[in-house]
């Protein structure tokens, strides 16, 4: 939170220099951190991240040989996310919050199996971040209401990531929230146990061993997203979208300013331990 921020500032004030501040004069105000993390176009801070994952492309460190697309549930700072609140409405789609006119009704399921039958409803967002698989770092993340369909954002992410990044040849990796197909009529899930010839997706040979080792990658990104959550995002403490986005992406942007620094540096100190780092400094 930014009271956090500020007493870490306060208590630090060489690195308050680095970050640009007049240590000479007092730290700005709360109200000017808020005003700033509502009122910044997230493209700004969307041309850093990028700036990073090209850093560290130039140095080798990042690659797309191998990515991963998936998405993690930010639950709205609102009383219905509450699991103690007996509202009889408090999930119903019609019924928008008051705390956040922006947030969506969506739902996470406990895995993705088919057939699942755990799943839970919530009011917020989505962040859905694309993961070279080798590293463990982000290339690419986007934020959107939890109503957005995770198959919804796969291709415009590789786009704009391409556009920057090359994807060319990579080999994608995602589970079955990305793998829908069009076939004329409607949307279409995966088909667990039916291979159809004339479809590439469908045509994998699952049960290979080359299938195996390289679908194992994709656990990088869930590892990616509990390093992510443990930055404070899985629950906002801001109550719009604007807000929610640029703090996703400085989530980001702080993760990847680690494995920076580590290469810059050449410390040997682990890429992805924030905390590691913030000791260092």
């Amino acid at each position: 939170m930014i009271t956090d921020l500020l007493d870490y500032l306060n208590n630090n004030l060489l690195i308050a220099h680095y970050c640009g501040f007049d240590i000479t004069r007092p730290l700005l105000s709360y109200w000017t951190f808020d005003r700033f993390l509502k009122g910044v176009h997230n493209q700004t801070l969307s041309d850093i991240m990028k700036s990073q994952v090209l850093s560290l492309a130039k140095e080798g460190f990042i690659d797309t040989s191998f990515i991963g697309l998936d998405s993690t549930p930010v639950v709205a700072n609102t009383s219905q996310n509450n699991p103690e609140s007996f509202l009889s409405n408090k999930f119903n789609p019609d019924h928008q919050p008051k705390a956040d006119r922006d947030c969506k009704l969506g739902v996470h399921t406990a895995s993705n199996q088919t057939g699942e039958k755990k799943y839970d409803f919530y009011r917020g967002y989505k962040n859905h971040v694309l993961v070279d698989c080798i590293s463990g770092l982000p290339i690419y993340e986007m934020t959107t209401t939890a109503n957005v369909y995770d198959s919804a954002v796969a291709l415009d992410i590789l786009a704009d990531t391409h556009a920057f990044l090359p994807v060319i040849e990579c080999t994608f990796l995602a589970d079955k929230g990305y793998k829908n197909f069009y076939n004329g009529k409607k949307h279409r899930g995966c088909t667990k146990y039916v291979t159809i010839p004339d479809d590439l997706r469908l045509s994998v040979d699952r049960n290979s061993n080359y299938f195996k080792s390289n679908y194992s990658l994709r656990t990088e990104c869930e590892r990616y997203n509990s390093r992510f959550k443990n930055t404070g995002q899985e629950r906002m403490w801001v109550r719009n979208q604007s807000s929610a986005t640029n703090l996703n992406t400085l989530a980001h942007i702080s993760l990847l300013a680690v494995a920076v620094a580590v290469v810059t540096t050449q410390s040997g100190q682990s890429y992805r331990k924030l905390k590691t780092v913030k000791r260092t400094a």
